[in-house]
């Protein structure tokens, strides 16, 4: 688990795992500007070679704003780039709200 704290409160914790040829990161918290605590994770799942697709597990988010929603988009693109995809899965509330908002189920596998 990594955290990362803002003042007394924490902001975002992330843990990540493998699924057969996924790995996933699951969040907790709040995805704000500057909050990914080490986004490069992400991206070195994406050159891993035995991994097919990074999962971004969004259930425990309680919110995103529009930069998280940009962080998204370019791990996708980095992704395309390296033929593997992005799968987000279990955003609800807010954050499945904002997901709509920005219409991302044309850009990603939304589950």
């Amino acid at each position: 688990m990594i955290a990362r704290t803002h003042g007394n409160r924490s902001v975002m914790e992330f843990f990540s795992h493998e699924e057969g040829q996924s790995r996933v990161f699951s969040l907790k918290g709040r995805l704000e500007f500057g909050d990914f605590p080490d986004s490069s994770q992400v991206l070195d799942a994406l050159e891993d070679n035995d991994i097919s697709q990074v999962v971004i597990d969004l259930t425990d988010l309680e919110f995103m704003d529009s930069a998280g929603v940009g962080l998204l988009i370019g791990f996708n693109k980095s992704a395309a780039e390296k033929d593997k995809t992005i799968v987000l899965r279990g955003a609800s509330g807010g954050v499945g709200e904002l997901l709509e908002l920005f219409q991302l189920a044309s850009v990603f596998d939304i589950r």
